[in-house]
This record gives structure tokens, C-alpha cells and sequence, in this order.
């Protein structure tokens, strides 16, 4: 049975080779839905969401970003927009694209076909997207794993915190704070939130004592 990574995969190589640069699995705020694909050149912004069939769902997942990029399309295999007419009447109404993604051909390769071209939304507000694009969003997750895996500038921080504990046992919070670049708005949200996650275990490879009034961080050995 074909997976949403196996239509996703020929998609990121499709923009890749035309020279954009493709991020995966990126959620623009700090909690809520996830873009499968987000592909960047220049100022343009372009969403595609990837599904195994074309449904109202997909329309929906699509159309949620219809403020927030220049392009908004959905990627579907072969065979599962045949006689849909009144569906593509639909994503030309609300201006959003369709590739469809063939299975490999005899020559070994996967090819795209854009079916429809999306609206170009000049006014879209790009900057939730933009501000949350890291260059390991790239190729840490694929997009449409069904795994859930993404990566988030809370995981880079936590990756920084397990660094700079690993190499400075018993670290104090606030010399520990002064050590890494983090996510967070100011150094007070910063230790408040990293205590909060260190002492319920959430940063990995991490653990903390009190020491007095003081909380210390170790590497979990």
C-alpha cells in the first residue's frame, strides 16, 4: 500500500530540483497543525499537503493555510482524482493546486505532475512559517511519516541544553541559560520553562537535583 512518505518524497525532490529549498513537517506556531511540505524561493512561500486519496479532507488541511502562503496545493496519487470533477471544481474555487505523484515508472523514477496550478495570494502573511523554518527541518523527518516525527526550535533547545549539560555537570539553571541559544522570548520564560520540562523529565538525556535553592542539571549516564 502506497504511505504519504512515498507521494511526498518525489514532491520535495520535485522542488529541490527546481531550486527551492524545501523544509518538512513544520508547524508555524508552537502548538498546533503541521504542514507536510513547505517549499521556499525567494519571498515565495508555497504549502503542499500530501494524502494516499483525494477527499474533503485534504481540501480542508489545504485551505487552512490559505493566509499564511503564496501557494497552497495538496499531492494525491494516480487514480484517486479520476471522475472527481465537482473535487477539482471545488480546488479551483478556493485556489489551491494538485500535483498527482504516478508510482515509479519502468525507468525506476517517480514523476509529478502538476494538474493545477494554485492562486498566487499575494497578500499572504508568510512570517509564521518563515519565523519557524530551521535548516533541520530539511531532512530530520519525512514529510507524512506516520510516526509523528518533526523537529521544533523547543527540540533544538533541548538538543543545546543536553550539550552544554553534558560538558558542564551539576550546571547551574541560570549559568545554563547563559550558555545556549534558545527559543524562548527572554531568559526568565527560558528558566521558568526549562525547569518546568527538566523536573517532568521532557529534555532528553537530562536530569536535575536541588542543590539548596539552587537547580542543578546532569547528564543522565
Amino acid at each position: 500500500m502506497t504511505k504519504e512518505t512515498d507521494i511526498a518524497r518525489p514532491v520535495v525532490e520535485y522542488f529541490r530540483q527546481m531550486g527551492w529549498t524545501v523544509y518538512q513537517e513544520v508547524r508555524p506556531l508552537e502548538y498546533g497543525r503541521r504542514a507536510d511540505i513547505v517549499a521556499v524561493n525567494g519571498p515565495v512561500l508555497w504549502v503542499i499537503e500530501v494524502k494516499k486519496r483525494a477527499d474533503f479532507k485534504v481540501i480542508e488541511q489545504a485551505y487552512w493555510w490559505k493566509n499564511d502562503a503564496n501557494y497552497v496545493s495538496i499531492a494525491v496519487p494516480p487514480g484517486r482524482t479520476a471522475g472527481l470533477q465537482i473535487f477539482k471544481i471545488i480546488l479551483k474555487k478556493l485556489g489551491i493546486g494538485l500535483f498527482v505523484v504516478p508510482f515509479p515508472g519502468t525507468d525506476g523514477w517517480t514523476h509529478v505532475g502538476e494538474r493545477m496550478r494554485p492562486k498566487l495570494r499575494r497578500k499572504a502573511y508568510t512570517g509564521h512559517f518563515k519565523n519557524a523554518l530551521m535548516e533541520e527541518q530539511q531532512y530530520y523527518s519525512e514529510a507524512g511519516n506516520a510516526e509523528g516525527q518533526f523537529f521544533t526550535p523547543f527540540k533544538r533547545t533541548c538538543e543545546e541544553v543536553a550539550f552544554i549539560v553534558e560538558r558542564n555537570p551539576g550546571i547551574k539553571l541560570k549559568d545554563l541559560i547563559d550558555k545556549i541559544k534558545h527559543h524562548y522570548s527572554s531568559d526568565t520564560s527560558a528558566r521558568t520553562n526549562l525547569a518546568k520540562w527538566a523536573k517532568k523529565g521532557i529534555i532528553e538525556g537530562v536530569r536535575v537535583e536541588m542543590d539548596g535553592r539552587y537547580l542543578r542539571f546532569y547528564p543522565i549516564e
